[in-house]
């Protein structure tokens, strides 16, 4: 049953304000547990999701390397171009149900101009990179993907570092839901929807040699 079918059935139900009661207290119950959530985050990692408190298994090293290839690229060439600020996964995300931490993510400037020294709930950004994990593909895939999108997160990456392939969606000037751009494997070249200018090798993500060599030319100067 879809939802639009399940809520036209609540409508017409002699129990609605009986459901409705209910879905109150449940949301009242969830929002103590969610402020208990952040006022315990500090030095903890974790995300709530509906409802839950979350933490994930350790990353393997292949993840954790792609991560951090991804967030050193954005960070430094947002740095030279001065247009706003990457944040690796300590960042945690603050949407209206949930609260994630986005492998990496990017603000423009405009976003990040009001984040503060002792700042821990970030908004929505611009762009988000989830690195799949055995433990996290489902909520990447289905519950991240619904929610960046309907919060609007311009730019969606899933980055497959076993298979060595990002997916690439966007979301569309007053669209709900994610477009998927473009599956690029390794051998192929990344162009940001949201960061004008950022066109990488995929390989730069997953080898270290490319990584290396790209890192050099975003450092280099115009007159090197």
């Amino acid at each position: 049953m879809s939802i639009a079918v399940a809520l036209a059935e609540l409508e017409r139900s002699p129990e609605l304000y009986d459901h409705l009661a209910h879905l109150q207290a449940f949301i009242a119950d969830e929002q103590q547990r969610r402020e208990q959530f952040h006022r315990e985050y500090e030095g903890r990692r974790g995300e709530f999701i509906n409802g839950q408190i979350c933490v994930s298994p350790s990353a393997t090293l292949r993840e954790m390397e792609a991560a951090g290839c991804i967030m050193r690229l954005l960070h430094t060439f947002a740095g030279k171009h001065g247009i706003g600020e990457a944040l690796g996964g300590k960042c945690l995300v603050h949407c209206q149900r949930n609260d994630y931490e986005p492998d990496v993510c990017f603000f423009s400037a405009t976003k990040a101009a009001v984040f503060t020294d002792d700042m821990f709930l970030f908004p929505p950004p611009d762009l988000a990179v989830e690195v799949l994990s055995a433990s996290t593909v489902d909520n990447d895939r289905k519950l991240k993907w619904r929610d960046y999108a309907r919060h609007g997160v311009g730019e969606y990456w899933i980055v497959d570092s076993d298979d060595r392939i990002v997916e690439q969606y966007v979301l569309p000037p007053g669209a709900a839901t994610y477009q998927l751009k473009a599956r690029l494997p390794e051998g192929a070249r990344l162009t940001s929807a949201v960061l004008t200018g950022f066109s990488v090798p995929v390989a730069a993500f997953f080898e270290q040699e490319e990584h290396l060599r790209l890192m050099q030319s975003f450092l280099a100067s115009p007159e090197d």
